[in-house]
């Protein structure tokens, strides 16, 4: 008995490529590769086919300030959330030495502080929030 060293091989249907060419004048490809450069495009190919068949182009930009702004904020954020855990827990101690009541008028006067920053954060924030969004309405148009 003889084992067949011969494998058949399904012939897979290649994708057929056709090549074009085209002229653009000096005012259209400034505007080509505008928005190449604005959406980042890599492959120019299926951009161009995208566009002429009218399919919609998905891009994603990540803006890495808004990235890195996102991250800082989210640190602040615990921060923020763990003082107010250990605030609770001080001020909800009932053990507490009578001198000790300097000290909780202090940490209120901080905590009076802390809000105000807090406030000043979220004026940014928004403020941020709304030249970001300026800035995608742009991209858009």
């Amino acid at each position: 008995m003889e084992k067949s060293t011969n494998k058949t091989r399904k012939n897979k249907k290649e994708t057929v490529w056709y090549r074009h060419s085209f002229a653009l004048t000096d005012q259209q490809q400034k505007e080509f590769d505008r928005l190449l450069l604005k959406y980042n495009i890599n492959n120019k190919t299926s951009f161009i086919a995208s566009r002429i068949f009218s399919e919609s182009t998905k891009v994603v930009v990540i803006d890495q300030v808004s990235f890195e702004y996102h991250a800082s904020l989210s640190n602040l954020i615990n921060y923020f959330k763990a003082l107010g855990v250990s605030y609770n827990v001080l001020v909800n101690r009932t053990d507490l030495p009578v001198d000790s009541q300097e000290i909780l008028k202090d940490i209120s006067k901080t905590t009076i502080e802390l809000s105000k920053v807090c406030q000043e954060i979220i004026k940014l924030t928004i403020a941020f929030e709304s030249k970001i969004l300026q800035t995608a309405r742009n991209y858009d148009s």
